[in-house]
């Protein structure tokens, strides 16, 4: 610290009662411990810094933070590099860029992106403003899951992120179900084949997020901690295991957060054996699924849900092979779960091809 700042921490530290002084070093030597413990440049400054700079960041300026972790009424936000707890509104989640003051969030700018998982009543917001989705599957333990696949896709879609797959665990040996399970996406979205106890395809999928803020999603005990900490080079995340009795996945991650190291930015998400989408219209089910919206746009009719519409291009694409039948059967599951009241199609003319 320079003499300029010793000297307004002086006049700032004046202003306060005893208690609130004590605080203050309490909260200023934990950031700094934090500082130390991820090797950030800050690490190296004294307790006093830590000081001012809480003070200055309580004023009334309201200054600009991302936040990293929410806990129902409480989130960290990361500002200028250093993690101050706030008081959360209600909605808040991982990657919000929010303004904070008197260590409570003032304000909550608008998203880019969302990520939201329906439930009973309304559905959750899991992430903000993230650029790319990974979704994370693997092979044997826990076993690949195509639909699940789709369901993550399609809300990915919805909340405007670009989306992928990694398929994890490739050490264990894929099976030639599953390979042909995953080919279905090649083409339809990025893919890669990792293996992040052995370091497998790890840099190809680091260089394709780049700093890009991006999150992981996926089923539980699929290794998404693992690969976490394998992209990041740096064991942030705790890694879980998969129980012998069910074959499913134990939750290691219980809730969001996000991880920055070395200009890699990565949300670990705690990992789900169900996921459900909350759709508004039909549309944003097609929506939801690339190839089918893509040709969709030659059916006959601008609104074709592609269920039983007279010279559909979508069926017309799966009866070809040209739309995998399981991905079709996929959106038809989920426009039924969605809109349980059958579709009034029309009907097709007599001797009328698809």
């Amino acid at each position: 610290m320079n003499t300029e700042q010793r000297v307004e921490l002086k006049e700032r530290l004046a202003a306060l009662d005893a208690r609130a002084r004590k605080d203050l070093i309490r909260r200023a030597s934990s950031l700094r411990y934090s500082a130390q413990a991820t090797e950030a440049k800050e690490a190296k400054r004294p307790v006093e810094w830590f000081m001012l700079h809480l003070l200055i960041k309580t004023e009334d300026n309201n200054p600009l933070g991302v936040v990293v972790g929410v806990d129902r009424t409480r989130c960290i936000v990361r500002v200028d590099g250093l993690e101050v707890a706030c008081k959360a509104p209600e909605g808040l989640a991982p990657g919000d860029s929010v303004r904070v003051a008197n260590e409570a969030v003032t304000e909550v700018l608008p998203r880019r992106t969302t990520l939201h998982r329906k439930e009973v009543g309304g559905s959750r917001l899991i992430a903000a403003n993230v650029e790319v989705v990974v979704v994370v599957v693997s092979v044997v333990a826990p076993p690949l899951h195509a639909r699940l696949i789709d369901r993550y896709l399609a809300a990915i879609q919805q909340g405007g992120a670009e989306p992928a797959v990694c398929l994890n665990k490739a050490d264990l040996g894929v099976s030639e179900e599953d390979a042909e399970a995953i080919a279905i996406y090649r083409g339809i979205v990025p893919v890669f084949q990792t293996s992040a106890e052995r370091g497998q395809g790890i840099e190809d999928l680091r260089q394709f997020l780049g700093s890009r803020m991006s999150a992981l999603v996926g089923h539980s005990g699929v290794g998404k901690s693992s690969v976490l900490n394998a992209v990041l080079a740096s064991r942030v995340a705790e890694a879980g295991t998969v129980s012998d009795d069910t074959g499913k996945g134990r939750h290691t991650t219980t809730r969001s957060t996000l991880h920055e190291v070395g200009g890699l930015r990565l949300l670990d998400t705690p990992g789900i054996r169900e996921f459900a989408v909350a759709f508004e219209s039909p549309r944003e089910v097609v929506a939801g699924f690339a190839e089918i919206s893509r040709i969709g746009a030659a059916c006959r009719y601008a609104d074709c849900l592609h269920v039983s519409e007279s010279s559909c291009a979508v069926r017309a694409a799966v009866k070809s092979g040209s739309i995998r039948n399981e991905r079709y059967e996929s959106y038809l599951k989920l426009l039924s779960e969605a809109f349980p009241v059958p579709v009034v199609a029309r009907p097709l003319p007599v001797g009328e091809a698809l």
